[in-house]
């Protein structure tokens, strides 16, 4: 497997919109997937992890999402949590599931901004497209 350098200035591999094209695409070679995910390895994908919210904290879409809230901000900490233990730790499948689940929350992030609303109508996490992703 090639060996990739990670920065968190990386606007090339950081700082991309998940297409439909490019969800299709993984979603047709999940065994390619797999190989790289293995091959890569846990300290990888660790370092991977820490750049990857670096990045997103400095230029990314929780810079561009933040309104400084605690709920925000425990919601950030709890969801790189997961990511470590499911992604990072976790097994091949639950990486897939969870590439699958970022698509959707990147598809439903204008809804990020409700997260401290105390209607269920407007929750993110209520409504039917985003309910049960990330539900393991």
């Amino acid at each position: 497997m090639k060996k990739i350098r990670l920065s968190d200035t990386d606007f090339d591999l950081f700082d991309m919109e998940i297409s439909p094209g490019e969800f299709i695409f993984f979603s047709k070679h999940k065994e390619a997937f797999r190989c790289m995910w293995k091959e890569q390895g846990v300290t990888f994908w660790k370092k991977f992890t820490i750049t990857f919210r670096s990045f997103t904290n400095r230029h990314g879409v929780i810079k561009e999402i933040s309104n400084n809230s605690p709920k925000f901000e425990d919601f950030i900490d709890q969801a790189f949590i997961f990511i470590h233990e499911n992604f990072v730790e976790g097994r091949e499948g639950k990486a897939r599931s969870f590439i699958d689940d970022i698509a959707k929350l990147a598809q439903n992030r204008e809804r990020f901004k409700d997260l401290d609303s105390k209607s269920f109508g407007k929750y993110p996490f209520y409504l039917r497209d985003t309910r049960y992703v990330m539900c393991y």
